[in-house]
């Protein structure tokens, strides 16, 4: 029976180091938490940070994290609790990939809630074995990761690359995507952003953040009232430099 059509159970706590997620809560404001206890089975791709998503007012927890097996199939998956995190769900696919990568890709997916309730996700994958994927994709899904749309080709990137990405909610909630890529001729990664509006259904057209002089990697972004804030490292021969630039919010 696949491990996607199994019902939620009871998980066992297995002896080998960063072989599964554990979690603890706090129920006064992060000063102390309670023990350590795992909430998913022996699948989950150790190098590929997870992420934490809270809807219905916290009610709801959604966590999302690249899932391995033993032929080396590494796609993002999401499980749910409606308890508190006492218990969740089993794994349901954000994107059936079919990436096999016998390596560790140190990129996972990901994942954030808007203030209407739905999940989108950003991440990279190299795709199925020879169909020319690999590429930064996003998705979005209506019922806390039940079910997710089609995936959405945000940038075509090399094959046999390993590349970042991540997606933001801005307090105007509009969605701003960041990732790396190798654009077509060149041999540095680059920065890359894209912005949606709340109401809008199209992405914005793709901007390169970085002056491309540089290899530029791990983009991390963040917004407050009035600013998105982009992060990324710059590295020169054996130096390397820590760069930020902002934008504007976008109002409509």
């Amino acid at each position: 029976e696949s491990v996607m059509q199994m019902g939620p159970r009871t998980r066992r706590n297995f002896v080998e180091q960063n072989s599964q997620l554990w979690m603890a809560v706090s129920d006064d404001g992060g000063k102390t938490f309670g023990e350590n206890y795992p909430i998913t089975e022996i699948v989950v791709c150790a190098c590929c940070v997870p992420t934490i998503s809270f809807l219905d007012g916290g009610d709801t927890v959604v966590v999302s994290y690249r899932y391995v097996t033993k032929n080396y199939l590494r796609d993002n998956v999401v499980i749910r609790s409606s308890d508190g995190g006492k218990t969740f769900s089993e794994p349901t696919y954000i994107s059936n990939d079919g990436w096999i990568a016998s390596f560790c890709p140190h990129a996972g997916s990901s994942v954030i809630a808007d203030r209407a309730g739905r999940l989108h996700s950003l991440w990279f994958t190299g795709g199925r074995p020879d169909a020319d994927e690999a590429g930064i994709y996003y998705t979005f899904s209506d019922d806390a990761g039940k079910t997710f749309a089609s995936r959405k080709l945000m940038d075509k990137t090399p094959l046999h690359t390993v590349l970042h990405a991540q997606i933001v909610v801005d307090s105007n909630n509009h969605l701003w995507g960041v990732w790396e890529n190798i654009a077509e001729g060149e041999m540095k990664p680059q920065i890359f952003l894209a912005h949606r509006t709340a109401s809008g259904t199209e992405w914005s057209h793709t901007y390169q953040v970085s002056d491309g002089t540089t290899t530029a990697m791990l983009p991390t972004l963040a917004t407050d009232g009035q600013k998105v804030y982009i992060s990324w490292t710059e590295k020169r021969g054996e130096n390397s430099a820590f760069k930020v630039r902002t934008a504007a919010l976008v109002s409509s």
